[in-house]
């Protein structure tokens, strides 16, 4: 099978299974991410690509090669532009993972099977289907691509400096910092004794190190603070994300550790026996692909405090699935390859509807939220997604139907707020700050009577003074003395909104828009006009700049 027809084959299956991702929206995280970016908003300013962090500099993503792709994606099509590239760097992981058995000694048509296996596992939906983890295949694609320019460099006998294997090195790195993960399974590969080779590969890690230094200001930007305590979710961590790459878990990102004993003592007894794996056997697939789980799983695990509240995610084993293909196809190469290729052809005929399934998961906010809920009925920040939907919802349509179901989530929110989140008492401020704005928000919206007003901006006042840094409470104070008449009361609220979220379009238009009220055009234009920045093309900003020119 040629290199050409197992491409095509790949591409059709990808197609086929996941294709219905093309018609997905933007979903939870893509919001901040993509559709909110206001550096992704030229995607001719290479410099601000190259230059910035991703998400911005609090979080630590230093993501250049990701920041392009997005930029692009969203310049020529939005999310149905995004998704395809998506799908179609999923198909080309796909045949680099078919090559590389090639490369490993497999036959054309063995490897091809191995790749069909990877392309439609469940676990590969997330990073696939979900614009926010567009970073997964990218990165993973040029660490094969790194693995495999390694691999013939040393079947070339081990001279010299492998220079394309340490370029697509960097590229991984430049796309996501997780993969780091390839080199431990470089060093595997062997031929690290050779000194220009481990020189290189030193030397590019410093660079990336000093670039993303330079960026953010910090070499642990992104690695989060200790928390006591976190042992047990650590080890829980580990087996659930190892566990991904056979039997996977639920089909939506928000998966959080329980914490208890059980799940702790198999994540160690997983880790354990996976590195047995890497040491004793002597199949090198097998052990690339056991080293390759390790190298993934326990750098997740040793930060699990910095990835937030949900850190079992499918996204964080796409690479280890890749290379396990491999391995499973080494298996079909042994003697009973009628009996292997039977029983792969019916795990594909079982997870192929799986996955196809799973795609809807990511096909709309409601549709996530829905699925979320469902796996997990006693979260209180699904539910508070869930009244942030349902009120973003009522705002387009103006139906009080809307509206109940927003208030009704954010009261679920309320009332499971009694139960301790995994990662800490700073976690549960933070979703009880949430419920309360969603809460606020809701109050005024419904608001008909002067005393209901009264009663939405107090509760507003209430927000502030317990979170005095949420940027977001003062900007609804803001919006909530406006709507009452209190034009000059509002804006010192407006004023520490953008204080405290300078690059809050939302805040920044507010401001604006009440200065040109209050009889300030000079400050009003100055902070529509940075608004635009963040924002290029908005038409209520157009409008409220014409206005002043009037």
């Amino acid at each position: 099978m040629s290199t050409v027809w197992t491409g095509l084959w790949l591409l059709s299956v990808v197609g086929l299974v996941l294709g219905r991702a093309v018609s997905g929206d933007y979903v939870y995280d893509d919001l901040v991410l993509v559709v909110d970016n206001p550096g992704l908003s030229d995607p001719l300013d290479f410099g601000r690509l190259l230059a910035e962090p991703l998400y911005g500099v609090e979080q630590g993503y230093w993501r250049p090669l990701t920041a392009i792709v997005l930029a692009w994606g969203k310049a020529l099509g939005g999310a149905p532009m995004l998704h395809g590239i998506a799908l179609i760097l999923h198909a080309a992981v796909a045949l680099q993972v078919a090559l590389l058995g090639r490369d490993l000694g497999l036959r054309p048509l063995v490897a091809a099977a191995a790749a069909t296996l990877f392309a439609v596992h469940p676990s590969v939906v997330e990073p696939t289907a979900w614009i926010a983890s567009i970073n997964d295949p990218l990165s993973v694609l040029a660490a094969l691509l790194a693995l495999r320019a390694h691999l013939a460099w040393r079947h070339r006998g081990a001279t010299g400096v492998p220079r394309a294997a340490v370029t697509w090195f960097v590229l991984a790195l430049l796309a996501k910092e997780n993969a780091l993960a390839i080199l431990p399974v470089l060093l595997v590969a062997g031929s690290f004794r050779v000194r220009p080779a481990l020189v290189a590969y030193a030397l590019a890690l410093v660079a990336w190190g000093l670039a993303r230094y330079a960026v953010l200001g910090s070499d642990l930007a992104g690695v989060g603070a200790e928390i006591e305590g976190l042992f047990a979710i650590r080890f829980e961590v580990t087996g659930r994300l190892l566990a991904r790459l056979v039997w996977p878990g639920v089909a939506t990102p928000f998966t959080a550790p329980t914490g208890t004993l059980l799940p702790a003592l198999l994540g160690a007894g997983a880790a354990v026996g996976f590195a047995l794996v890497a040491w004793r056997t002597r199949i090198e697939s097998v052990r690339l692909a056991a080293v390759a789980s390790l190298a993934v799983v326990l750098p997740v695990a040793a930060r699990v405090e910095a990835l937030g509240p949900y850190p079992v995610a499918d996204r964080y084993v796409y690479l280890a699935i890749a290379v396990w293909a491999v391995a499973v196809g080494e298996g079909l190469a042994g003697s009973a390859v009628r009996r292997a290729w039977v029983v792969l052809g019916l795990v594909i005929c079982v997870v192929a509807p799986v996955s196809a399934t799973r795609v809807g998961v990511f096909a709309s906010p409601e549709a996530l939220s829905r699925a979320g809920l469902a796996d997990h009925p006693d979260d209180p920040r699904l539910h508070c997604m869930a009244g942030e939907i349902a009120f973003t919802t009522f705002r387009t349509t103006g139906d009080r139907a809307d509206l109940a179901r927003a208030e009704s989530a954010y009261r679920s929110a309320a009332d499971l707020l009694g139960q301790a989140l995994w990662n800490g008492p700073e976690a549960t401020r933070v979703v009880e700050a949430d419920v309360g704005l969603g809460l606020a928000y809701c109050a005024l919206a419904g608001a008909s009577r002067p005393d209901q007003a009264s009663a939405a901006i107090a509760a507003f006042e209430r927000l502030v003074a317990a979170y005095p840094s949420f940027g977001k409470a003062w900007l609804g104070l803001g919006v909530a003395r406006v709507s009452s008449g209190r034009r000059f009361d509002a804006r010192p609220a407006f004023e520490r909104a953008v204080e405290l979220m300078p690059r809050s379009f939302e805040a920044r238009v507010n401001l604006g828009r009440l200065l040109a009220l209050v009889g300030e055009p000079g400050r009003a234009r100055a902070e529509l006009e940075f608004a635009s920045t963040l924002r290029p093309g908005d038409p209520l900003v157009a409008d409220l700049l014409d206005a002043l020119d009037r």
